[in-house]
């Protein structure tokens, strides 16, 4: 099994490829990463609702919090009411509230916010408003259970809780004893920066791509990493000392690549990504489903087309829906679709082939980390499931790629112009930076495409990413004056 890692830095993705089949995407926006803290202000108590909307940055969207998610939060001295207390029993506008990020904003819609925070690490979650003991259900050897409990009973902090992930399994009690205290530093830190802020102020960004990817996906026989810089490199190895993954080293290749188009499209990323923009996917022999996404709903059509390979109608009909069935899960997954979903399988007769493919269907979803759950066959042949959120999906990493009329005429872009960047455009921008030369950016485009109308913002992310301080039309540390027309 080639199970490798692809991280591209300048491009802010992440791929998962097993057998040259994409099983995970990852992508770092800008604003608001899941499980980042901030130091919020209330803006605004909504007590219909039995919510508020806390501000976390003056420049973009307030979050949101439930009065079920506002954990160990003083209420007012003359609310008495333990059972029907009001959001505004708790909050009072203006009032600054330590939150974290649950759930990752939509297009329409701030982030989720809670004040129940988490501090997760490779091998441990560090609970700090909880005295719980937690181990994971995919540890499944029950001498092995007993044996964490044991150990988190003698590590865990007196006013903490602990929740041990599956990566713990065979590590020694040194390397989780020093995460638990980097974790409690990490607290500790927090606390006091909090206290010394100026609200809204964020206090920990979680946007870090390859902490990420290396904390969550190096597990198991890995056979590569490649990624796009040595600093990458040498950030991806730091991480795997720190937590003690030597194990791992003799079977995995590090190495970095330079063409991310060939690489991109060689391991078939491209392709998921561009399949998974779309709403129709084909299937073998001719069948396809149809993918309609709404804000918190799904539809998935499945539609026969031109498939006939079958003997009998019925079997031809199962070997569809099986075929469907496949293709579904790993849509769910790589779309990072989430909400209700609601599947129409081409109609099955037979009970029995109706069991088989929601047997086979479960199957296949429960490789999903996000924990999908089939919630009912309906009367009318629908399968009813739902996902739980985990980021942001595809639609909203790429909204512009649905409308722009430029990308539903032709598949065949680069990865770079895929993702609005030009990379030979970027390549001789810093090629100039480093001579101190002035250019004119418009005399490079002899052709108009959709890069004209976002170049400055795509320069500005570029520079950022080789750390140079850029505004609007002057860059004053590298003396480059940037003519550009909108």
């Amino acid at each position: 099994m080639q199970k490798k890692i692809i991280i591209s830095e300048l491009y802010s993705i992440a791929a998962i490829v097993n057998n040259n089949i994409v099983q995970d995407l990852l992508f770092i926006d800008k604003y608001y990463q899941l499980n980042s803290i901030y130091l919020g202000i209330v803006n605004k108590i909504f007590p219909s609702l039995n919510a508020a909307f806390i501000n976390l940055d003056n420049n973009y969207k307030s979050g949101f919090i439930h009065y079920s998610d506002l954990h160990f939060v003083k209420k007012k001295r003359n609310s008495n009411n333990l059972h029907n207390t009001l959001i505004s029993d708790l909050l009072i506008n203006r009032q600054k509230i330590l939150v974290q990020i649950i759930k990752e904003s939509s297009l329409s819609k701030g982030p989720r916010l809670t004040t129940n925070l988490t501090f997760i690490g490779r091998y441990l979650v560090l609970l700090p408003f909880s005295k719980s003991i937690c181990i994971s259900r995919t540890v499944a050897d029950s001498t092995e259970k007993n044996y964490l409990k044991a150990l988190a009973i003698l590590l865990k902090p007196a006013t903490m809780g602990l929740l041990l992930k599956p990566a713990i399994v065979g590590v020694s009690e040194d390397v989780i004893l020093a995460e638990l205290n980097s974790l409690k530093k990490e607290w500790n830190f927090i606390q006091k920066l909090s206290c010394i802020s100026v609200a809204p102020k964020l206090l920990h960004n979680a946007n870090n791509l390859v902490y990420r990817v290396i904390r969550d996906f190096y597990i198991g026989k890995i056979s590569s990493v490649l990624v796009d810089s040595k600093y990458v490199l040498k950030a991806v190895k730091k991480y795997l000392h720190h937590w003690s993954c030597f194990s791992h080293f003799n079977y995995t290749v590090f190495d970095t690549y330079k063409n991310a188009d060939l690489i991109f499209e060689i391991h078939g990323i491209m392709s998921a990504i561009k399949k998974g923009i779309f709403k129709k996917v084909d299937l073998p022999f001719g069948a396809y489903i149809f993918i309609d996404t709404f804000e918190a709903l799904t539809v998935i059509d499945v539609n026969s087309g031109s498939f006939n390979r079958s003997t009998s109608s019925q079997e031809a009909v199962f070997k569809i829906n099986i075929e469907a069935a496949r293709e579904i899960a790993y849509q769910l997954r790589i779309r990072n679709i989430a909400g209700l979903i609601i599947v129409d399988f081409i109609d099955m007769e037979s009970q029995y082939d109706q069991l088989q493919l929601l047997k086979y269907f479960h199957k296949c979803l429960q490789e999903d980390t996000a924990l999908p759950q089939i919630v009912q066959l309906s009367e009318l042949g629908l399968v009813e499931l739902t996902r739980r959120r985990t980021g942001k999906s595809l639609v909203e990493v790429f909204p512009q790629l649905l409308t722009n009329t430029h990308y539903n005429q032709t598949r065949q872009q680069s990865f770079s112009i895929f993702f609005g960047l030009d990379l030979q455009f970027f390549q001789l921008i810093h090629k100039y930076i480093l001579n101190s030369i002035c250019i004119n950016i418009d005399s490079y485009y002899s052709y108009k495409t959709h890069i004209l109308s976002n170049k400055s913002l795509h320069l500005q992310s570029y520079l950022k990413f080789i750390n140079l301080t850029v505004s609007n039309t002057f860059i004053a540390s590298s003396r480059l004056i940037i003519d550009y027309y909108i």
